[in-house]
């Protein structure tokens, strides 16, 4: 029987991230919900925060610890009472939401999808195809019936097959309705955050970077309904915080360099870009960097072939007889 209670003395937090700001103004106490090497996840009645270490990088979840608290980890456990003290000392102005607070940059999709595409290349010529999760979406050779190197892999493309269809024609119509079926990408793939739920965060974020907050409502429309069934309660928090444009320190980086509003100059420029976006994508655990990066790529992609398919359609009209 676990009676140590765990305190979390907020006076030496180093970051406080505004979710997790909004749920200790409404609870203090709450009771561990996973502990892993530099984080330990805290859920009560009001939601749920994430206790992390500096090198975790802030979040609107995050709640960073100095280092005088670091020997929280080695006694925390699954289940443990947990009550954070001192929390007055947390003002409003030092929260990190995570959202964009000004645009950094104004680059087309096509700069993105390019980046993106720069990105892969590197990766396939150094290391192979990207092959975790969703980050065969990236090769732009790739397809659901190309080979898998495990079987999981294999399953996974085949179970995604039909929800990602769904989820590239409603983002290249741009429907005003999102179909249902989009949801059943919640829960798919392995990891703390499941692989299909980064994506879906992906995809959210990169429709509020590119000025299109009401089709991340839709789909966010969509998901909600389905979270308590389909994934758990940490990548579900995760979730919410992208259907706002919020996201982590990492992420928000990674969003920032696709963002960039001037293209590079030089093939070495490219090169160099591309692998700063592999080194990000590469230190956002497991195989989520590049989950994130594959619903990027299908917001990016829809917008192209929109593009094509309007200027086929001008085409065609200029093409006929009057």
């Amino acid at each position: 029987m676990i009676t140590e209670v765990l305190s979390v003395r907020c006076s030496t937090l180093i970051s406080a991230g505004s979710e997790a700001l909004r749920v200790l103004q409404h609870n203090q106490r709450g009771q561990v919900l996973a502990v892993f090497e530099r984080t330990l996840y805290v859920q009560s009645d009001a939601g749920i925060v994430c206790v992390g270490l500096e090198s975790v990088g802030r979040g609107p979840l995050q709640l960073l610890l100095g280092p005088e608290q670091h020997g929280l980890f080695s006694r925390a456990v699954r289940g443990q009472s947990v009550v954070f003290e001192e929390v007055t000392c947390l003002m409003e102005d030092t929260a990190y939401s995570g959202r964009r607070l000004h645009r950094p940059g104004t680059a087309e999709l096509d700069l993105v999808r390019q980046r993106l595409r720069a990105c892969s290349e590197c990766v396939c010529r150094e290391s192979g195809a990207i092959d975790a999760g969703f980050g065969w979406l990236l090769d732009v050779h790739a397809s659901h019936s190309a080979a898998a190197s495990t079987a999981i892999e294999h399953g996974l493309r085949r179970q995604s097959a039909a929800p990602l269809k769904r989820l590239k024609r409603w983002l290249a119509q741009a429907d005003s309705t999102c179909p249902a079926g989009v949801a059943e990408l919640l829960g798919a793939g392995p990891g703390l955050t499941p692989a299909g739920d980064d994506l879906l965060a992906g995809v959210m974020l990169a429709l509020h970077e590119n000025d299109q907050p009401g089709m991340a409502c839709t789909l966010w429309q969509v998901l909600e309904p389905a979270l308590a069934t389909r994934t758990h309660g940490i990548s579900a928090a995760h979730l919410r915080m992208a259907a706002k444009g919020q996201c982590s320190e990492p992420v928000r980086q990674l969003l920032t360099l696709l963002w960039a509003d001037e293209p590079e100059d030089s093939v070495s420029d490219v090169r160099a870009s591309a692998l700063a976006v592999q080194r990000l994508a590469d230190s956002i655990g497991g195989s989520s960097g590049w989950d994130t990066l594959a619903g990027i790529s299908l917001v990016a992609s829809a917008h192209a072939n929109t593009n094509a398919s309007a200027n086929l359609h001008s085409l065609a009209i200029a093409c006929s007889p009057h």
